[in-house]
């Protein structure tokens, strides 16, 4: 597979070219171009495929934004027939830092918008989220789906995320837990589920970092059978710059 970027413009308007390697030769596969405001919004996103020698328009999206930079709609299309059609739509309201406070998703069904689910979310003073609501539409009402809850240090890194379902109250699901250095690197992360009452170990990941708090290793550990148990690990090489190479 190659993939290929063009820039034009001001604020980085864009074309990424996807091919594919057959019989010898790169051949068209995908195209995804996109426009961009000043302040580097994408405004406006078209995919395409390609078709017995010619690119086919597929999906076509536009989306805008309050004065904040926060996303007030996004409305997708879909190319049915050589004309475009409603999908799907999202609306957002945010804070005046642009963090999403709700955010509802709707599908084009039988040519009318139908509720399909909705979100609610809040922030501490430093626009750190502390907790996202989901719901889902169901016999023309909102019902519970899950509530994620954030805790941080103070650094505003997350130390606690924990997921929990409804069913008639909120139950426990998931939780990872991280651990950072001195200089906010992340060292550490635990998975758990909870099981019989209380938190069963699944994963857990463990890195070093460089002086520039790029991460050089990272291991990921399965608990198995009462022990960690290593499954696969990450080595990675900067140049200078900080940019990763390998």
């Amino acid at each position: 597979m190659l993939n290929t970027w063009t820039y034009f413009g001001a604020n980085d308007n864009s074309i990424n070219l996807q091919q594919m390697w057959m019989n010898g030769q790169w051949v068209n596969s995908t195209l995804d171009s996109s426009t961009y405001d000043s302040k580097e919004n994408m405004l406006v996103h078209l995919f395409r495929y390609w078709s017995n020698g010619a690119w086919k328009d597929s999906i076509y999206s536009v989306r805008t934004y309050d004065a904040n930079g926060g996303m007030l709609t996004n409305l997708g299309e879909y190319n049915t027939n050589g004309q475009w059609v409603n999908h799907d739509r999202s609306t957002y309201t945010n804070d005046g830092s642009g963090n999403h406070l709700t955010f509802l998703f709707e599908t084009w069904t039988n040519n009318q918008w139908t509720y399909s689910e909705q979100y609610a979310c809040t922030y501490d003073g430093n626009g750190n989220m502390l907790t996202s609501l989901s719901q889902y539409w169901q016999d023309s009402q909102w019902k519970n789906g899950t509530l994620d809850t954030y805790t941080y240090d103070g650094n505003g890194n997350v130390l606690i995320l924990l997921v929990q379902s409804w069913s008639g109250s909120w139950i426990n699901g998931a939780k990872t837990t991280n651990t950072y250095d001195s200089k906010e690197s992340k060292t550490y992360t635990l998975e758990q589920y909870w099981s019989n009452g209380q938190w069963v170990n699944q994963d857990q990941f463990t890195y070093t970092n460089n002086s520039d708090g790029k991460v050089l290793t990272m291991l990921v550990q399965n608990w198995q059978n009462s022990t960690w148990t290593s499954y696969q690990q990450s080595t990675f090489t900067y140049d200078s710059n900080g940019n990763e190479l390998t």
